[in-house]
């Protein structure tokens, strides 16, 4: 019940749990990256924050994934994007869509900022959601 909208690449991306997106594929190919997560660390455990807690949070996260090396030991290529609940009983939150972070590193800082979940994939496949607990 969730949409996840990302913009760039001269595009906006509106993701969803269980389906393929062509256009999110053909922007990893045109970057030579092929894995993907879209992660925010607002909200942390689903507990609702200050506007301003919300975004140094953001912040902090963004410029840890800036540090990061994706695949290729570049940092993944990072777009704007926001999730907002379709239901209209959460508050949207501002997102990052990282291009080229594996797997294992977004699941490493979706659980460092206090998070349930985060959608990710490789190109070619489905989006899917990715439980941070560890039981």
């Amino acid at each position: 019940a969730t949409a996840y909208e990302a913009l760039g690449l001269g595009t906006s991306l509106d993701l969803r749990i269980g389906h393929a997106h062509p256009d999110l594929d053909a922007m990893l190919e045109a970057t030579s990256r092929h894995s993907w997560a879209f992660l925010t660390a607002w909200n942390p455990g689903s507990r609702v924050l200050s506007q301003e807690e919300n975004e140094e949070r953001q912040g902090e996260l963004n410029a840890v994934l800036e540090a990061t090396l994706g695949e290729g030991s570049e940092p993944p290529l990072l777009l704007p994007g926001r999730g907002r609940g379709l239901e209209g009983d959460w508050p949207a939150e501002e997102s990052v869509l990282a291009l080229g972070l594996p797997r294992a590193a977004a699941l490493q800082l979706a659980r460092r900022f206090g998070q349930h979940a985060f959608i990710g994939g490789r190109r070619g496949d489905f989006a899917e959601l990715v439980w941070c607990d560890e039981g």
